[in-house]
């Protein structure tokens, strides 16, 4: 499994490039991360929890995690593994 991790600030294009590359080559799956924060108007790229919900996952889970201001991010095995 290569696993490619896109960074960048916010608005910088990493979705669009990451969309680009799935719907591209068959090679790429995306994941999307867990975040505690609330979703912007149009949001798509994470996958939006209630603060509590991050709270219960079990830290053998979690393969990323970051904290940016007072909410969360993670990705868990489980969509690695799944992943192509």
């Amino acid at each position: 499994m290569k696993i490619l991790l896109l960074c960048g600030k916010s608005g910088s294009g990493k979705s669009t490039i990451a969309y680009e590359l799935c719907k591209n080559n068959n090679s790429y799956n995306l994941i999307k991360s867990y975040t505690d924060r609330p979703r912007r108007s149009q949001e798509f790229d994470h996958t939006f929890v209630d603060k509590r919900t991050l709270d219960f996952i079990p830290m053998r889970k979690i393969v990323a995690f970051t904290k940016i201001g007072d909410y969360r991010y993670c990705s868990l095995y489980d969509q690695f593994v799944e992943d192509k």
